[in-house]
């Protein structure tokens, strides 16, 4: 397993790394206050996982993200109170700065074969990943799906048992 990880991440480098909404949510709410990776949203997560997440990403030369995957984090922030919802959106703006923006057409997206199943903002990612870019995720179904269509893509919780970052 952690030689297929590494060969991932070797090939992926240089055309980028996509995180799926959870894992950059973990990444936004992570660096805006650590006390609160473990709740709500990010419940699944333990502190140790935003040092992973963050290693992991130091492999790769450029960060992906979508406008669905940044619609998705703006949504459940809006859902956090007062000055932690401030603080999230203000590292948010700070993250959206070096993320390379990928626009997908809906129209496009929504015709994948996958649509019924996984929805816009998968299918998007989908069609990202033709483009050679690694997709980390914590949806086992969408990485699942991702590898059977020969796609580059990782569940996080792989990572985290292989040690790897």
């Amino acid at each position: 397993m952690i030689e297929h990880l590494h060969n991932l991440v070797r090939r992926c480098a240089r055309s980028g790394l996509l995180l799926d909404t959870n894992l950059l949510l973990l990444y936004v709410i992570g660096r805006s206050d650590p006390d609160q990776i473990g709740k709500g949203r990010v419940a699944i997560f333990a502190r140790s996982d935003l040092t992973v997440l963050e290693q992991f990403m130091a492999h790769f030369h450029h960060h992906l993200t979508t406008p669905n995957v940044l619609t998705e984090i703006n949504s459940f922030l809006g859902q956090l109170s007062g000055n932690l919802r401030e603080r999230c959106r203000e590292q948010l703006r700070s993250d959206i700065e070096i993320l390379a923006e990928q626009h997908v057409d809906s129209r496009r997206a929504s015709q994948q074969d996958a649509f019924l199943r996984f929805g816009l903002t998968d299918c998007g990612i989908h069609l990202l990943a033709m483009n050679a870019c690694l997709v980390l995720t914590d949806d086992f179904a969408l990485s699942q799906y991702l590898d059977s269509k020969g796609l580059a893509a990782l569940n996080f919780h792989h990572i985290r048992l292989a040690g790897m970052s």
